[in-house]
């Protein structure tokens, strides 16, 4: 699959001689011509504590492979480069934090720059050892972009267990978990994310971990900016209705199960009146198709 590292990490959260306490984890695919940025911008980030970057390649045909493998030759820290042919970031995320060696996992996509200070401050974000994940601040990298995808609140918010996430509360630009919680849940869901039809693998991991007995937080000092690139009103309307594909599998899936059904269908009612009824057809268009695939799947894959 790639390099790896041996030694496994303690599901206890403690961390084994010589281990990292936080790893640092990136999928990327095709995204060769402005991927540099990005891997300079994790050239420079500093922690006191031992951390190590994981880097995946999903499937990539162009020169990615050959950019993460000279990024890996001069990374300052322990570098880990893998490869997943199966496409999904889902599936990319998972192949990266089973190989990853730390009890704190955090995750940023390959369009993101992280601010030097960013596994300092997620490390104290996770000091309270009651939370389980955090989501941390996004930020526009660049100013002309549309602020779609990003998540400016400037106040700690305490997510306690059981909480019914709303789409678009948290983001997995900037999201961590501590392993056990990962474990617990059976990682990210390969049938939804980025390369899917239903992008919605954030707040649908944030929600079966919610549900599993975790709570978690959104902290605004770990901070990450979102670069766009070319976000305008002419390609907004594809991003919409990825949105609205992903709202509509995640309410599907989790009125489907037992769970706060109450409160979720107050949440798909808020989120028409924010909006618009227009985007309707497509999120139970979306919803139903993925209850369909998910049912074709065996029970042992459906997370």
């Amino acid at each position: 699959m790639g390099t790896t590292a041996s030694g496994n990490p303690r599901s206890d959260g403690a961390t084994p001689a010589g281990a990292p306490a936080i790893s640092f984890l990136v999928n990327t695919r095709n995204r060769g011509a402005v991927l540099l940025p990005a891997l300079q911008a994790y050239g420079r980030m500093r922690c006191r504590a031992p951390w190590e970057i994981v880097l995946v390649d999903n499937g990539s045909t162009d020169e990615t492979p050959r950019l993460l493998a000279e990024f890996q030759a001069r990374s300052p820290v322990p570098c880990q480069v893998l490869r997943e042919q199966r496409p999904g970031s889902s599936c990319a995320k998972n192949t990266g934090w089973r190989a990853a060696r730390a009890p704190l996992l955090a995750f940023t996509d390959d369009d993101c720059y992280p601010a030097p200070d960013f596994l300092e401050q997620m490390l104290a974000a996770f000091e309270d050892a009651g939370i389980g994940f955090v989501a941390g601040r996004l930020l526009l990298y660049d100013p002309t972009d549309l602020p779609t995808g990003i998540k400016l609140d400037s106040d700690r918010r305490a997510y306690p267990a059981g909480f019914a996430f709303p789409p678009g509360e948290l983001h997995g630009a900037n999201f961590a978990f501590r392993r056990e919680v990962l474990e617990t849940i059976g990682g990210f869901d390969e049938l939804i994310g980025a390369g899917t039809p239903w992008p919605f693998e954030d707040v649908d991991a944030a929600m079966r971990a919610s549900l599993a007995g975790f709570a978690g937080c959104y902290d605004p000092r770990p901070t990450i900016f979102h670069h766009h690139r070319r976000r305008d009103r002419r390609t907004l309307h594809a991003v919409l209705h990825g949105y609205a594909r992903g709202r509509g599998a995640y309410f599907f899936k989790f009125l489907a199960r037992r769970g706060p059904r109450v409160v979720l269908l107050k949440r798909w009612v808020g989120c028409m009146r924010y909006h618009g009824l227009s985007w309707l057809p497509v999120e139970l268009l979306a919803g139903a198709s993925y209850l369909v695939h998910r049912a074709l799947r065996p029970a042992r894959a459906r997370p």
